[in-house]
């Protein structure tokens, strides 16, 4: 079936990854950013400029689309009423697994996220909310930035637990979302198929490079003055408030790859082999 589709941040990994299954099940893409042209395309897909800081701006974007495929960021809970209006018919929102957190910790990602998952469920749309956990990529942001010296990776909470999913994983499930009914009205949470202490997953990184890695544990606010660099503040919070919850407890399993896909989900070696061999090309 030849569906239009609109990946909204197609410059992200998901995005990304989304659009080459896509194109390789025959879709016609448009992929919609703030810098359309930063990023090399086949020429196969359509470029628009859209900016989910200007909902407006996605009418116009999403014309003639069938299927979007939208992220949280700026005000996509407003750019909703706006992909209505211009006819499209279902929408697969990449949420995130703290949509069902309760805990203290979770609050800033829980408020964010439900506001687009209650917008994109409320617009009468078709509508899938994927509830991914932590990603196998992250290991590119905490583990490999520190290794550019040395062996030696340091953390607040070596012994917290994360069941990491491969981008390729999110994406497929996406593009059922995106080409069919199947998943209209659920909210999947995805994840890997284990979970993993970070120091686990360090070891895994350092069997992939070759390299025997050590973990060091550091306090609280070394890392947040080391994270703080990188990655926004209220993000930096949540994350050094849910890796201490994630000491005292196993990550959330789910087989729902495998229910959605057809195949489990994919180990975090192979997720992070991947994503070293995608850094390096």
């Amino acid at each position: 079936m030849d569906n239009h589709i609109l990946v909204v941040g197609g410059s992200g990994g998901v995005g990304g990854e989304l659009v080459r299954q896509l194109l390789e099940q025959g879709h016609r893409v448009r992929v919609s950013s703030r810098a359309p042209g930063a990023r090399a395309w086949p020429d196969t897909v359509e470029l628009v400029q859209g900016d989910l800081e200007r909902p407006e701006s996605m009418r116009a974007v999403a014309e003639g689309i069938d299927s979007v495929f939208l992220y949280v960021q700026g005000r996509s809970h407003e750019a909703v009423d706006h992909l209505r209006a211009a006819g499209v018919k279902r929408v697969v929102l990449l949420s995130t697994i703290d949509a069902a957190n309760d805990s203290r910790a979770a609050a800033f990602n829980r408020h964010r996220h439900l506001q687009v998952e209650e917008a994109v469920a409320r617009s009468g749309l078709a509508f899938t909310c994927l509830r991914p956990g932590a990603f196998a990529s992250n290991a590119k942001r905490f583990f490999l930035p520190q290794l550019s010296n040395g062996s030696l990776v340091r953390l607040p909470f070596p012994d917290s637990q994360q069941a990491p999913i491969a981008t390729g994983d999110i994406a497929r499930v996406a593009a059922i979302g995106l080409t069919s009914d199947w998943l209209a009205g659920q909210r999947p949470v995805l994840t890997g198929p284990r979970s993993l202490a970070q120091r686990e997953q360090v070891a895994v990184l350092g069997q992939l490079l070759g390299r025997h890695l050590e973990v060091e544990t550091v306090s609280v606010d070394a890392a947040r003055a080391w994270m703080s660099e990188r990655i926004p503040a209220g993000y930096v919070d949540m994350l050094l408030g849910q890796w201490e919850e994630e000491t005292h407890t196993s990550a959330t399993v789910t087989s729902e790859v495998e229910r959605i896909t057809g195949r489990p989900a994919t180990s975090y070696a192979e997720a992070l082999a991947w994503e070293i061999a995608k850094r390096e090309r």
